[in-house]
């Protein structure tokens, strides 16, 4: 079986909502979001428009309704290590050199630690998923990512929550260059230097079945942030 072709298995024993003490933690990260002008543009918007494609795509590939929850919420939360990333590194107006690329790839690992950490003593079945999500989004299933894991050790959330977050990384404006459009991103998710075996195939076969809905769900999202 090809590293794209995996089963993409929901977690198993997830309830939702999400106890009381989570979604307390949880505020508390969303209102250092919102403290700064930067954080809430690059990383709280960044996170709500991956949270719903992650949630529609956890649907599409046959989630239950507690599943998909959950895997908006990690979409939601999953770049909260850009947090501890400089900002000058978040807004610099080009391409980052190797060193400022090694600090932002960082992120991943710090936001696994800042989740794991702001929940430490709870116990919820949910905190596993979110703590996947963010330490692991970045992980391509040819082995190609940030930690070089690859196939079926990359928990299928982190797997849905990449698709997604590539997508709005690719169709959100940055400061070097404009925003393409959903089936510009398409392409290039399908291209070199990702190509199909950096995904999981049925998560990236799922956002494209979506692609109508979804293409007018993201724009119109996106242009409410703005207004």
């Amino acid at each position: 079986m090809g590293a794209g072709c995996m089963a993409l298995n929901e977690p198993d024993g997830l309830d939702w909502p999400p106890p009381p003490a989570v979604r307390a933690a949880l505020a508390l990260i969303d209102a250092r979001e919102r403290s700064n002008g930067v954080y809430d543009r690059e990383v709280r918007e960044h996170g709500v428009r991956v949270a719903r494609t992650s949630a529609s795509l956890a649907s599409a590939v046959g989630w239950g309704r507690a599943a998909c929850a959950w895997a908006g919420l990690a979409g939601r939360f999953h770049d909260v290590g850009k947090l501890d990333v400089p900002l000058d590194l978040l807004v610099k107006p080009g391409r980052l050199n190797a060193s400022e690329m090694a600090s932002v790839s960082d992120h991943a690992g710090l936001g696994a630690c800042a989740i794991t950490e702001a929940l430490r003593g709870l116990e919820c079945p949910g905190i596993p998923v979110l703590v996947d999500a963010a330490g692991m989004h970045h992980e391509r299933m040819d082995g190609r990512g940030y930690g070089r894991v690859e196939g079926a050790r990359i928990p299928p959330v982190a797997r849905l929550v990449a698709v997604a977050d590539v997508l709005d990384a690719l169709t959100s404006d940055r400061a070097y260059r404009a925003g393409m459009s959903f089936h510009e991103a398409m392409d290039v998710m399908a291209s070199p230097p990702f190509g199909r075996l950096a995904f999981d195939e049925d998560a990236l076969r799922a956002l494209e079945a979506m692609a109508p809905s979804l293409a007018v769900g993201h724009r119109d999202l996106a242009q409410a942030m703005h207004r």
